[in-house]
């Protein structure tokens, strides 16, 4: 998943363009762009626009915050990853974040297990997300119950960041995964397309006095398939075939995800009904 200019309304948090993303994505022979920002699924619209002019694949994304319970101020917000899988997906994403701003809010909007599987398996694919979607230290017993509403919509996310903390959720994934035959997938957490480009975002940090010292020794950018690879090998955790596996299972958002068409004819209310515009 990516982080867009779009995200800085709310969290001070990158510079690049949705635009860049996409040329990116071809440039990768890459298929889908996505939405999905910080709590909320970014401007929809201007990424659909942006993904139908590129030739690829608009896919709704959010990256939430989650707790126990959200009519309880628990500012824990842990992270997870929804992607919808059809139209009536998106309107159920919609509905979920909507609640988690009105009854769900305290510093940000927050999600619980009862919006979350209220949500019919069928319409999103949920991943765990990065190192922020465990601060619970019953993390995993979360985890499971979502995992088992899910189904084969839901995946394990390891990313390849060489850093002590990283490795030891990985391998504590692996260990989870294994014992309870759930799936594994690739995650990246992109904030910019290239290494250079992390520049303008430290500059927008500098400038909101914000810093994220969780996110020290990540890789930020977009890297092809090969450095995706080489990461991993580097982090010596995944061996070979849990490398591949987590990287094919990525395919997922192309293969189970529908079309999101919207409907972009200009509406107009009207007192008079039986009446043309």
């Amino acid at each position: 998943h990516c982080h867009t200019d779009m995200s800085n309304s709310s969290v001070p948090d990158c510079a690049e363009s949705i635009e860049n993303y996409a040329k990116r994505i071809k440039e990768l022979g890459g298929k889908c762009l996505y939405s999905g920002e910080h709590g909320n699924q970014g401007n929809v619209f201007c990424n659909y626009t942006v993904a139908e002019k590129e030739g690829i694949l608009f896919r709704q994304s959010a990256e939430a915050y989650w707790v126990k319970d959200r009519h309880e101020k628990d500012r824990t917000n842990c992270h997870i990853m929804m992607i919808a899988t059809s139209n009536e997906g998106r309107k159920d994403m919609n509905f979920a974040l909507s609640i988690a701003n009105e009854d769900g809010y305290y510093y940000n909007p927050r999600l619980d297990l009862e919006l979350l599987l209220n949500i019919p398996k069928e319409n999103m694919i949920i991943t765990s997300a990065c190192i922020a979607g465990w601060k619970y230290e019953d993390a995993e017993n979360i985890w499971l119950k979502i995992a088992n509403h899910f189904g084969n919509n839901f995946f394990l996310e390891l990313q390849p960041h060489d850093t002590d903390k990283q490795k030891a959720l990985n391998r504590r994934i692996l260990t989870f995964a294994k014992k309870h035959n759930l799936q594994i997938i690739c995650g990246l957490d992109s904030h910019y397309v290239k290494e250079e480009n992390s520049i303008k975002r430290d500059q927008i940090l500098k400038y909101k006095k914000v810093s994220y010292p969780d996110e020290d020794g990540w890789y930020m950018d977009y890297p092809d398939t090969k450095e995706i690879i080489r990461r991993f090998e580097n982090q010596g955790v995944l061996s070979e075939e849990e490398i591949l596996i987590s990287i094919m299972n990525t395919n997922v958002f192309v293969s189970e995800c529908k079309e999101i068409v919207f409907d972009k004819h200009f509406k107009i209310p009207t007192i008079y009904p039986d009446k043309t515009y």
